[in-house]
């Protein structure tokens, strides 16, 4: 309890202890100056008033944070309020406007989704040869990589320090969930509404303690018979799961503390690469996830020789095409369903 308690209070401060600094702001003339010295500037003409704007600027400020560890690249902004000679002479009509300077003649304006992925797909993808701000580094092979350096040690801290709190030696989940189950097994544990096949949203449909608690077992049964939790080069136990939230999420990630492993996530929003980084860093041999995310799977394969499984959440059979695929890459595909009865059929000892 000790170790662990150390372990998520130093992940929590290290990661509190990271400020993201400003985004900045460049007058008419500094702005000049950078088109003739960098090789892109990205910039957001912009007004603190508008709604818009303000959605935009959390992923902005994140952009310009990832973006200022190269040399050659800067993302800035200019509020048109204050700036008015500068927003006119770059003919911005509407607000945000988001223009990128590749030189004092090449401009071009995003009009794309104006997501954190989406825009650092759109910069990486006009940087030729990034530059890295400290000359004894080589660039990283990402513009990402500063950012998912950060992110994955206060995950994995996190994690360590839950894992830690939350487990036993036994490696089983721990007596205090257990013991909520045993006290409330009719009480409603996870829900979901049922959308029909014209979109029209139903009521909830809930699963009991005791009802989650069996099928987390029965999970973890199956994992463990298809030896899709072997430890890792570092003798831990991996599991990651790549789906936005619904109960399935829960069901997997409880699965893997059963079995005295832990989890990592998957996220779009840290832009492609990502996935393949951090499945490389964990060697989870397995995903879980929905049918949505089996494509940036299949990328990222050819570059990771420890995924073996993908377990899709979303289906009740594993389509044929996507089977295919999958073994081109020696990964196995299987059903939920079909890894809940492989654990009914050969359960662990509790």
């Amino acid at each position: 309890m000790r170790v662990g308690c150390v372990l998520l209070a130093a992940s929590v401060q290290a990661y509190l202890a990271i400020e993201i600094p400003p985004v900045p702001t460049p007058s008419r003339d500094e702005l000049e100056q950078l088109k003739d010295t960098k090789d892109a500037v990205f910039v957001k003409f912009y007004a603190p008033w508008c709604t818009h704007c303000k959605s935009l600027a959390p992923a902005w400020k994140e952009l310009s944070a990832t973006f200022s560890v190269l040399e050659n690249v800067q993302v800035a902004e200019v509020d048109c309020d204050v700036h008015q000679d500068v927003c006119q002479q770059h003919d911005v009509k509407g607000y945000p406007t988001l223009k990128l300077f590749q030189g004092q003649a090449a401009e071009q304006e995003y009009r794309g989704p104006r997501t954190l992925a989406k825009l650092t797909d759109f910069l990486t993808a006009r940087i030729e040869s990034p530059l890295h701000a400290d000359a004894a580094l080589k660039a990283p092979k990402s513009v990402l990589m500063p950012v998912l350096l950060v992110l994955s040690t206060f995950v994995m801290g996190l994690l360590a320090g839950l894992y830690f709190l939350c487990m036993r030696p036994t490696g089983k989940i721990n007596p205090p969930n257990k013991k909520t189950v045993q006290r409330n097994p009719k009480r409603h544990f996870l829900g979901h509404r049922e959308i029909d096949s014209n979109g029209k949203v139903g009521k909830f449909v809930w699963e009991t303690y005791e009802q989650g608690y069996a099928r987390i077992q029965i999970i973890a049964a199956g994992s463990m018979y298809e030896k899709m939790l072997e430890r890792t080069s570092t003798g831990h136990r991996m599991l990651c799961i790549y789906m936005k939230n619904r109960p399935q999420w829960v069901l997997a990630q409880y699965a893997a503390f059963y079995c005295g492993g832990a989890m990592s996530c998957l996220y779009d929003s840290l832009g492609p690469s990502s996935t393949s980084y951090i499945l490389g860093q964990t060697e989870a041999p397995t995903v879980f996830c929905t049918s949505g995310e089996l494509k940036h799977l299949f990328t990222a394969a050819p570059s990771i020789t420890t995924h073996k499984f993908i377990v899709l959440c979303d289906v009740a059979t594993v389509p044929e095409a996507e089977a295919a695929t999958a073994a081109k890459f020696n990964i196995m595909l299987f059903t939920l369903k079909e890894i809940e009865a492989i654990g009914t059929k050969y359960p662990i000892a509790p």
